[in-house]
């Protein structure tokens, strides 16, 4: 029996579009990588997750939060402070919803700064400018 062609049928993203959930989806997995990275990270470093929340200046609760590939509450805010903490940064990209990949890269810059607490964005910028810079519309987006 010969098989048709080498590819039938929809892909997985179409399938998940179809169903309405493939936002839901690519965010979910976004986050699941983003704590598994973070996780390493701890481990690499040797660090223990109360070390990490005081560096970071939140609870401990929040840190098993973002290290947590299953719980999705963490915000954008909080990620950037534990990255911070550990040395690192994220990098956000805005993308088409669909189509090939043109979206704007936007890098937002920590100071790393483990002596003392941080209250807020570690950047120090309020969060009008961190929405903005999320945006794009910010002097600093790059």
């Amino acid at each position: 029996m010969k098989r048709p062609g080498k590819h039938v049928g929809s892909s997985l993203d179409d399938f998940l579009r179809e169903e309405g959930i493939l936002d839901r989806v690519e965010g979910l997995a976004a986050k699941q990588a983003i704590a598994l990275d973070l996780r390493a990270e701890v481990e690499r470093q040797g660090i223990s997750k109360s070390e990490l929340a005081a560096r970071a200046g939140t609870s401990r609760s929040q840190i098993d939060r973002v290290l947590s590939p299953d719980i999705a509450s963490a915000t954008f805010v909080v990620v950037e402070r534990v990255a911070s903490a550990l040395g690192k940064r994220l990098v956000f990209r805005l993308e088409d919803a669909y189509g090939p990949l043109t979206g704007k890269t936007i890098v937002r810059r920590f100071p790393v700064s483990p002596k003392k607490k941080a209250r807020g964005p570690a950047t120090g910028r309020s969060d009008r400018s961190t929405s903005a810079a999320l945006r794009g519309t910010s002097k600093r987006a790059t």
